[in-house]
């Protein structure tokens, strides 16, 4: 067989492994499922190997799996307000943070007026329809510096989550805040991951009314086992 021959059998080859690998991967259809009460519905491009499911946990309260990872197309969850619109007060979606056990704020707000809210989302998991809350959070520099004293000796990088501790007990991410770090500026993934938490209190604002709120403060660090940061570096906040 002369070597014309023998590029052109390569190029067949190619060619049917690569039809074979998208006969089995599958192209992505736009698809939709809704909740067993009709409140939400995930829209989206989905495979076939992906399983989307969605567990009705409460009154605007449900888990969207598969949870944990990032999807390589965002899906629209869209939560039906219809059944809500005698509230006088704003919403938005909110996505529970399992990491730091907080929830986040993943939406803007949207008033009694509005029939639905939706969002785009790589990431699934727990989301909540709940009350927007509009809070004004003091600076927190002396309690970032105090947690990171309580960081492992062998900790590569970091992630600090505060939140405020709502009327139900749950804490609420302050926008802004999270604070990310490493050996030098720079975060690592480690091979473990630690946990510490810190408590505050301040008066502040929160939607316009002076009062007295509970903070919450989770470091996650990033443990690598091997004694940490090396050459005389030192944890410090990304971007410095």
């Amino acid at each position: 067989m002369n070597r014309t021959s023998l590029y052109f059998v390569s190029i067949v080859i190619l060619i049917s492994l690569t039809s074979v690998f998208i006969f089995l991967v599958g192209d992505p259809e736009k698809s939709s499922i809704s909740s067993d009460d009709q409140v939400l519905t995930v829209t989206g491009l989905i495979r076939e190997s992906q399983n989307i499911e969605i567990q009705t946990l409460g009154s605007f309260l449900y888990r969207v799996e598969p949870s944990g990872g990032v999807l390589t197309e965002p899906l629209q969850l869209t939560f039906d307000l219809t059944g809500a619109q005698d509230r006088d007060f704003d919403v938005a979606i909110y996505w529970y943070d399992e990491e730091v056990l907080m929830w986040e704020i993943v939406s803007a707000p949207v008033d009694q007026a509005q029939e639905s809210i939706s969002i785009q989302r790589y990431e699934l998991g727990l989301f909540s329809v709940r009350e927007y809350v509009d809070i004004n959070a003091p600076d927190f520099i002396s309690t970032y510096d105090e947690l990171l004293q309580m960081a492992p000796s062998d900790t590569v990088g970091y992630r600090i989550g505060v939140g405020f501790l709502s009327d139900d007990g749950s804490a609420v991410k302050v926008p802004g805040t999270t604070q990310t770090g490493g050996c030098g500026g720079v975060v690592l993934n480690g091979n473990t991951i630690e946990k510490s938490q810190l408590k505050d209190s301040a008066r502040i604002f929160v939607n316009d009314v002076e009062t007295e709120v509970d903070f919450i403060f989770v470091g996650l660090w990033f443990v690598n086992g091997n004694g940490g940061c090396v050459d005389e570096l030192i944890l410090e906040p990304t971007g410095m």
